[in-house]
């Protein structure tokens, strides 16, 4: 056949190639339609796809291994960026777990980290083989966990939730309403001055509950109204009704 080739714009002379493809045909319905090599959809494959056509193979394969590189940089470069927000997440949320006192050992319903020693490496950069495909997995995935997690750390749902910075944010009272008292972390004081309910850790081991106050001119805790100061920050305490 007067067959051009599309690569060299001269005569084919790949006859040979043409019986032999037909001969060693991939699949029992295909055959060798006689054409140009460079321009047929089988010529990665083909036993007798002319010189031409070969060479296209090679920069075939040179194109597809220097997009496989450029496709993996850029796997690589926003891997990085969701590990930096991660760790930057983590490291906002250890606020909350050091305000807790809790152990490398406590396990938290955070995402996909689930014990504070975990917590703590994700602060530190350190995600191991983790694979880090959001930006945001320390963010709880539904309504119990978040109000799990926020009982276990101690802090307002808002504040896991990125909404706010304020581990305990004191809310306004309405006029009537009646107010709930709760376990506060220690590090963190009433909004007022009151009568509260301490807890402080004596030894590391022995913990002990006692009636105080807090004056929040001198933003210290007081034995009792106008006493002397206990000289100790609670690592918790209740705020009593006046």
């Amino acid at each position: 056949r007067d067959t051009v080739c599309h690569a060299t714009a001269r005569h084919c002379d790949n006859a040979k190639g043409f019986l032999k493809a037909t001969a060693k045909m991939i699949y029992s319905y295909q055959y060798c339609p006689g054409e140009c090599c460079c321009n047929c959809r089988d010529r990665h494959d083909c036993a007798g796809a002319c010189a031409a056509a070969k060479e296209l193979n090679k920069q075939d394969k040179a194109d597809e291994a220097a997009e496989k590189a450029k496709e993996q940089k850029r796997a690589a470069k926003n891997e990085e960026k969701r590990k930096a927000a991660n760790r930057t997440e983590a490291q906002r949320l250890l606020r909350a777990v050091e305000a807790a006192g809790l152990e490398d050992d406590a396990v938290v319903s955070l995402g996909y980290v689930h014990q504070v020693r975990d917590l703590r490496k994700w602060a530190a950069g350190e995600f191991g083989k983790t694979n880090i495909w959001s930006d945001n997995m320390l963010r709880p995935y539904g309504f119990d966990s978040l109000c799990t997690a926020a009982k276990k750390l101690c802090c307002s749902t808002d504040f896991i939730l990125g909404i706010t910075d304020e581990l305990t944010p004191a809310a306004a009272p309405c006029e009537g309403q009646t107010c709930i008292a709760a376990w506060m972390p220690g590090g963190t004081t009433p909004a007022h001055s009151c009568s509260v309910v301490t807890e402080f850790d004596l030894d590391g081991k022995n913990k002990v509950k006692r009636l105080a106050y807090f004056d929040a001119d001198r933003g210290e805790f007081l034995f009792k109204e106008k006493g002397d100061p206990v000289g100790m920050d609670p690592i918790r305490w209740i705020a009593l009704p006046d």
